[in-house]
């Protein structure tokens, strides 16, 4: 198993992340860079597959953050990682658990192509059904956002405050959206916690609500799958479509404004 023990990153989000070794190098030597921990089973009592799902799950990865060290370049040792206290069920357990969430993966992939898909075929049917909505072409009646939404900012806590991170409340940045392939936003940024949402003007926004970034990167949107915390929020008043909303304002030209 390769962990990554450095992260360059503010959000932290690479710190901990696990894979397993392709088959065709589980039989030769590997040497990892000083970024990389390797980690070799030794106990015939624990499923590699399961060490690996089980390191890379929210918990334990928020576990292995609270070990960081460094002013700039956040990094864990080995021996804060031995002192890493895991669930470990039956060696039985432990590979019914794997085959669940190993086929949970493969569900989870397929989806991501379908929406990736409805995507394609959503701005497709939109611009069949409005035109080029840049030119308003076909004359359609314009209305403000603020006529129909609640808009609200967002705001981010201290970074260099350790208590206000790795909480359990979601929280959202641009860079998460540049990086979705579909409307729906599934997983947060970060989390943080009480006392990091005490700290800042940050929101609750519910679920279904629409996600702008104001800054760098502008104009990205997505749709929230669960209640977040983050930046700008669009939450509609009414009962028309967030699918729509969301094509309307990902076809934006917002980046010239």
């Amino acid at each position: 198993i390769i962990l990554a023990n450095t992260d360059l990153t503010k959000e932290g989000d690479i710190l901990g992340a696990a894979i397993m070794l392709p088959n065709e190098l589980v039989e030769r030597q590997v040497i990892g860079s000083h970024h990389t921990t390797i980690l070799s089973v030794t106990s015939q009592k624990v499923d590699p597959y399961y060490l690996t799902h089980l390191i890379n799950s929210v918990k334990v990865r928020n576990e292995i953050k609270r070990f960081r060290r460094g002013a700039t370049v956040k990094g864990i040792i080995t021996d804060d990682l031995k002192r890493l206290i895991i669930e470990l069920p039956s060696l039985e357990e432990q590979k019914k658990i794997t085959k669940i969430l190993d086929k949970a993966y493969e569900v989870e992939r397929d989806s991501d192509k379908m929406r990736a898909l409805h995507q394609t075929l959503a701005k497709l049917v939109f611009y069949q059904m409005f035109g080029d909505v840049r030119i308003n072409d076909r004359r359609i009646p314009l209305k403000k956002i603020g006529d129909f939404c609640t808009i609200v900012n967002g705001s981010t806590p201290r970074k260099s405050e350790s208590s206000f991170w790795d909480g359990d409340i979601p929280w959202v940045s641009p860079k998460t959206l540049s990086k979705i392939e579909t409307p729906w936003l599934q997983q947060p940024t970060r989390y943080i916690t009480q006392e990091g949402y005490s700290s800042c003007s940050t929101h609750m926004v519910e679920k279904g609500s629409i996600l702008f970034s104001s800054r760098a990167p502008i104009g990205l949107v997505a749709i929230t799958s669960s209640p977040s915390r983050g930046f700008v929020w669009l939450g509609n008043r009414n009962s028309g479509s967030k699918d729509l909303m969301w094509s309307r304002l990902s076809t934006h030209p917002f980046t010239s404004l």
